[in-house]
């Protein structure tokens, strides 16, 4: 994330007046994967990145390779015993709706 990047993210901290819950924890279930991500979709909890190698970052671009389509943004990460990687995409046609998915069911596209 470069430097106009985070001032842009600070900015809109400033004026947003929700008082979001902050959570650092690495999650253990996929149960507990579910309940952060709708804490995170209602404004409740803050991701933090935590500077960590990822495939992907804040952001990007990418769609579900396999079953079902889905097709987004990156919005955040998450990581268990089972998923080691795994991300948070909120889709590009229903503005809100998030889902996760672990690392290998996603490849990145370009810019829309």
């Amino acid at each position: 994330m470069d430097k106009d990047q985070l001032a842009a993210l600070d900015r809109a901290a400033q004026e947003d007046t929700r008082e979001p819950q902050i959570a650092i924890m690495r999650p253990t279930t996929h149960l507990l994967c579910i309940e952060l991500l709708a804490l995170y979709c209602t404004g409740k909890l803050v991701l933090i990145d935590d500077g960590a190698k990822r495939k992907f970052q804040l952001g990007d671009r990418v769609t579900k390779t396999k079953g079902s389509k889905w097709t987004g943004r990156v919005v955040g990460f998450y990581s268990t015993d089972l998923t080691p990687e795994g991300y948070a995409v909120e889709s590009e046609t229903e503005q809100g709706s998030v889902q996760i998915y672990p690392a290998a069911a996603l490849s990145a596209l370009g810019a829309k």
